[in-house]
């Protein structure tokens, strides 16, 4: 919870500092996929355990599903252009 929320800080300090909302918004959302790939990543690691029901490897093949789908989405991910510096998003210099 405190990503998520430290994560919308990020959006509403540049934006209202004249940072393109664009820019802003593609940022706070690669930043969420690369959460979310971590997230699943370690369970990924969890359910490839001892699990060997039917129910387990069912959840297992839903979250390579998801794991694919998020990889998929950030193959096109650019170079970050903010750092995150306390709870505001500052422009990396180019």
């Amino acid at each position: 919870m405190v990503v998520g929320a430290v994560t919308s800080v990020e959006v509403r300090v540049p934006a209202g500092e004249g940072e393109s909302v664009e820019a802003v918004l593609f940022e706070y959302d690669a930043r969420l996929k690369l959460g979310f790939l971590r997230h699943l990543e370690n369970c990924r690691d969890f359910y490839v355990g001892d699990f060997q029901t039917e129910f387990w490897r069912e959840a297992l093949r839903g979250i390579e599903q998801g794991l694919a789908w998020t990889r998929d989405q950030l193959v096109t991910r650019q170079s970050p252009k903010f750092r995150l510096v306390g709870f505001a998003l500052d422009r990396i210099a180019t």
